[in-house]
């Protein structure tokens, strides 16, 4: 079949067309619709972000088990096979074979196995704490991650405006210019600022795709996958606690501080560990086989041992491993009140910083009123010939700085009281209502 030049114009620019509309297809997939619970949820079940907390849980759990099987007997099948090169002397057979089930119990060991256990389970209960803390860190990334999205998308909305209004204002001069109103250094003027406007708008689109990349990656989201976010539905303009009341539910609430009380719990048992060294250990050790030259499970024979030890000396090394455990117990109550004090000022810290960013919010907005008033008068007498191109320009410039500062006070704000609740302990009590395991 031979085409004409039209029909085979006509089949490229279909095919085109085509292709273009199954590539859109594929590289724009439905964009994913998230509000902050649901960001929540996402990043917990995220198992790059729990999943060590989760396997540390686990391996601690088969901790406990492991020592708590030290003070169960243990038995083993053993076996062996000897043959000699060498002629044996008379009654003995150049093939020696052994078999014996063996048994071994540790009766005594002067409380080793109990502290042992009782460490096992401390550590267990020390990797819960740690998956809480990990919980309450996922949950804060979550939320920040959020806001800071939201908080980039608005700077992008704000200089997308503002190069809109700077290019409007362009068209303004350049019919001035032909009137004979404006002058070439209006124009070039105008031109730098809307240039100026364009870098700022660049800067921020490039702000809203990493901000978007690091939620996508704490929420084990592909690049691919596009996500829309709903606006906050809560003001965080809650009746916060006292300083005094913060601290103490902190110091209650805080992984953090449970982990270190924890830590002074296990040095303290290490300690009664190292001052039983010198204690004896009595195990129990019995056999039942045969040894010969033929492989003769009848004539096999029971044997139990009991076996005590005693040290006397060991050259001082259980008095230094005393003096050891005295002085990781004595870092580790250092530790704890260090950490204290470190949460009680943190949290003095976070009380001010709210306050701050509340009165950093009002400031901008009344900042913003101020600014889109002088932008509507400055903008009327520019029209009438009655203000200037610099005065207009500078109007603009101060009211897309104004919204900028709005943009930043509002969601700092947010931000200040999400630190608070991280700080206090109550992350997940954030959103009302939330559950991050659901």
């Amino acid at each position: 079949m031979v085409f004409r030049l039209r029909d085979t114009s006509q089949l490229v620019f279909a095919c085109v067309l085509l292709l273009t509309a199954v590539g859109s297809a594929l590289a724009s997939p439905a964009a994913i619709q998230l509000d902050l619970e649901e960001a929540i949820r996402l990043a917990v079940r995220n198992e790059l972000n729990m999943g060590p907390a989760e396997a540390a849980l686990a391996g601690a759990a088969a901790g406990v088990k492991k020592a708590e099987a030290a003070k169960r007997p243990s038995l083993s099948l053993s076996g062996s096979y000897s043959k000699f090169e060498e002629e044996q002397p008379l009654f003995m057979s150049d093939d020696v074979f052994s078999t014996s089930l063996n048994l071994q119990w540790a009766l005594y060991t002067g409380g080793k196995i109990s502290s042992g256990i009782k460490l096992a389970e401390l550590g267990e209960e020390s990797a819960e704490f740690e998956y809480d803390r990990q919980l309450s860190q996922t949950i804060y990334q979550a939320v920040q991650g959020y806001i800071n999205l939201l908080k980039a998308d608005s700077f992008r909305k704000v200089s997308q405006d503002y190069v809109q209004i700077v290019q409007e204002h362009l068209k303004l001069v350049e019919t001035n210019l032909e009137l004979g109103y404006a002058t070439k250094a209006d124009l070039l003027a105008t031109k730098i600022q809307l240039v100026q406007a364009e870098q700022a708008a660049t800067r921020a689109q490039h702000g809203y795709w990493l901000a978007e990349a690091n939620l996508k990656n704490l929420l084990g989201l592909s690049d691919q996958e596009e996500i829309t976010l709903a606006p906050l539905a809560y003001s965080f303009a809650y009746s916060l606690p006292s300083v005094e009341e913060a601290t103490a539910l902190a110091l209650q609430s805080r992984p953090e501080v449970a982990g270190l009380r924890l830590a002074v719990k296990m040095a303290e048992e290490n300690l009664k560990m190292a001052q039983d060294y010198w204690k004896p250990s009595v195990v129990l050790v019995g056999s039942y086989g045969t040894q010969g030259g033929t492989l003769d499970l009848s004539q096999a024979q029971w044997q139990l041992t009991l076996n005590a030890e005693w040290k006397f000396s060991d050259g001082g090394a259980g008095a230094a491993g005393v003096e050891e455990a005295q002085a990781n117990l004595e870092k580790a109550r250092q530790s704890f009140a260090q950490a204290e004090n470190g949460i009680k000022l943190e949290i003095k810290q976070k009380h001010l910083a709210i306050s701050e960013a509340s009165q950093a919010r009002e400031l901008a907005l009344l900042n913003l009123e101020q600014a889109e008033e002088n932008y509507e008068f400055t903008k009327a007498k520019y029209e009438l010939g009655a203000a200037t191109n610099v005065e207009l320009l500078t109007a603009e410039s101060t009211l897309n700085q104004a919204r900028s500062d709005r943009c930043t006070a509002e969601y700092d704000y947010y931000l200040a009281v999400v630190d608070l609740f991280k700080a206090m302990g109550q992350i997940e009590k954030i959103v009302p209502g939330v559950d991050p395991n659901a």
